[in-house]
């Protein structure tokens, strides 16, 4: 199974020649999915469906993993400060914290004044 990101999107796909699945977090639209797919089928179309539909539990649930998460990044931190294995840990779990915030927290527009 491969996993990787996309703007706002979650993307799976589960073999490479396989259809990308595209969670819906935030406002993107239900035809972004059938550009990106050269056939989609009756069950494709279902499944995205109700990927849209959970899509306000998946925020929910990243929120929930994301504070877990960067947590235990900051408890682990402080136990292991001076083991090289709190160095590593930081280069991976640094990335993935960007990546969780971005998604629980989306894009917004800032102001300029």
């Amino acid at each position: 199974m491969y996993i990787f990101f996309v703007s706002n999107y979650l993307c799976i796909s589960f073999s490479p020649e396989f259809p990308y699945f595209f969670f819906e977090t935030y406002h993107k639209n239900f035809e972004i999915f059938l550009n990106f797919t050269n056939s989609v089928s009756f069950s494709e179309i279902l499944t995205v469906a109700s990927i849209k539909l959970c899509s306000i539990f998946s925020k929910i649930i990243l929120n929930i993993f994301y504070s877990t998460f960067a947590n235990f990044v900051f408890w682990f931190q402080f136990e292991n400060s001076l083991k090289s294995e709190a160095f590593k840990f930081t280069l991976f779990a640094h990335p993935l914290r960007m990546i969780l915030r971005q998604l629980s927290e989306g894009h917004r527009c800032y102001d300029s004044n």
